[in-house]
């Protein structure tokens, strides 16, 4: 079991498709080894007769890689990236320019090219091309997403020790700007700690197998269920609570529902597992339910926050403390986030996504829904699927991570794990749907665990020849 070890080179090259992330990875390891390149050069190609540039995404990974690196990096047009001729005599004109640049007296120029994005075309007449023109001095690998690592064309054999995951970290700002996007609003990285208690109840409730009751399913209990209609309504079209136009139409939409609600809350005759939850809540989120309608600024953002809370942000947070733990526990380096809320430039409206969590630049995506039908939920794990392709780029798919947490039973867990892993594509190391009975702390967290697990790439299968 060995390493390929490269010899140094000065120019390094990459083909740029319509998704960045692959050439950036590549990017990151070779800036950031022992004998870094002198200059990273991007191939992207121009816009023709059916045919899609790639100079943005081209432009957005320049940006990034020299906002991160403070280094030069290039970028070269492919004119037509479907005939030999014309790839030829780009690559051609791109050797001169790299012979020029390296001056005679430092020699002629050593290249590496990585051709892991781009068009096959792109891919096998550019290399083609270096081999015959500078073959002494080119070298060449390939980024294989499915065991995250680099692997040198002539001996097969991985260009680095360990799990690409391990060795580069990307921030959500730089996977949002490599994707063109931006974000709405500001997304969380910690629980607000208002909640904590209130959360600690569901997870005792879950632990019980008292869920039903808080909810007020039973015919004997009353409890969420049989306020959440009305209340609901009032928070129908708000984005962002935090601006001042969605505070006053949530204030007009409440005082419009309200009547309904107190009719709700007189015939209301609570389950131990509501009033526990309610009972949670402490300094200004305490009795909130039970109080007069809410009309000054702070008790609006207030009741609105405990409102979504009690619909279902709990199941959110419950899961970002689970993931957290996990985390901590394997020792991963990640970045965490909630409600991550996204656009691209020009769009007039913008997708959410529930949690994210990048594992070193591995993106994994969360949708969260406290629906019990397998319908609704099979739903909202297209959506996660889509979002996460989204934001991740779906032509490295088997690199992304998704997560369906529900309130389904064991059955419909099973059967909607089943029909999502073959929409992926990727079967089940790339999606995890979570039901009922896997929501109690300990035993989610092991589901969590096992998943991420699943698949991963030790040292010793980095070096396996």
């Amino acid at each position: 079991m060995s390493i390929a070890v490269l010899r140094p080179f000065d120019q390094l090259l990459l083909l740029v498709g319509t998704n960045p992330l692959p050439p950036y990875v590549v990017a990151c390891h070779f800036i950031n080894s022992d004998n870094p390149p002198q200059q990273v050069w991007l191939l992207y190609s121009e816009a023709g007769p059916q045919q899609t540039s790639t100079l943005r995404q081209a432009e957005l990974l320049q940006h990034v890689l020299q906002q991160r690196f403070n280094r030069p990096v290039n970028l070269h047009p492919i004119r037509e990236i479907g005939s030999a001729p014309a790839i030829q005599q780009d690559i051609e004109q791109l050797v001169q320019t790299l012979e020029e640049i390296q001056g005679p007296s430092s020699g002629s120029a050593s290249v590496h090219f990585n051709y892991s994005g781009g068009t096959k075309a792109m891919a096998l007449h550019t290399y083609r091309m270096l081999e015959q023109s500078i073959s002494q001095r080119v070298s060449f690998s390939y980024f294989d997403g499915r065991r995250f690592r680099i692997v040198c064309d002539h001996t097969g054999l991985p260009v680095h020790s360990s799990d690409l995951r391990q060795q580069i970290q990307l921030s959500f700002k730089e996977l949002i700007t490599l994707h063109d996007f931006e974000t709405y609003a500001p997304y969380q990285n910690s629980l607000d700690p208002a909640f904590l208690e209130p959360l600690k109840v569901f997870d005792q409730l879950l632990q019980t197998q008292q869920l039903s009751a808080y909810w007020g399913t039973e015919a004997d209990m009353m409890g969420w269920g049989h306020l959440r209609d009305p209340l609901m309504k009032a928070t129908s079209g708000i984005n962002l609570i935090e601006r001042a136009k969605y505070q006053r139409l949530f204030g007009r939409q409440l005082a419009k529902v309200w009547p309904d609600f107190i009719a709700r809350r007189q015939d209301l005759i609570p389950s131990q597992a509501f009033e526990q939850v309610l009972a949670a809540f402490t300094g200004d989120y305490a009795g909130l339910l039970a109080g007069e309608l809410p009309t000054e600024t702070e008790d609006l953002v207030r009741f609105y926050q405990v409102l979504r809370f009690l619909d279902g942000l709990w199941l959110e947070m419950h899961t970002f403390r689970a993931l957290s733990e996990v985390f901590q526990q394997q020792q991963l380096s990640a970045e965490l986030c909630m409600n991550l809320e996204l656009r691209q430039p020009g769009w007039q409206t913008y997708f959410e996504v529930d949690l994210a969590a990048l594992i070193g630049y591995q993106l994994l995506g969360v949708s969260c829904t406290s629906y019990n039908s397998k319908a609704a939920c099979k739903n909202k794990g297209f959506e996660i699927i889509h979002r996460v392709r989204q934001l991740g780029g779906d032509e490295i798919r088997e690199g992304l991570k998704m997560m369906l947490v529900t309130c389904v039973q064991p059955m419909d867990r099973d059967r909607l794990q089943q029909e999502l892993a073959i929409t992926t594509g990727t079967g089940n190391a790339n999606i995890l749907v979570c039901g009922l009975e896997d929501l109690p702390l300990t035993v989610f967290k092991q589901r969590i665990a096992d998943f991420l697990n699943y698949g991963r790439v030790d040292k010793a299968e980095c070096l396996k020849d």
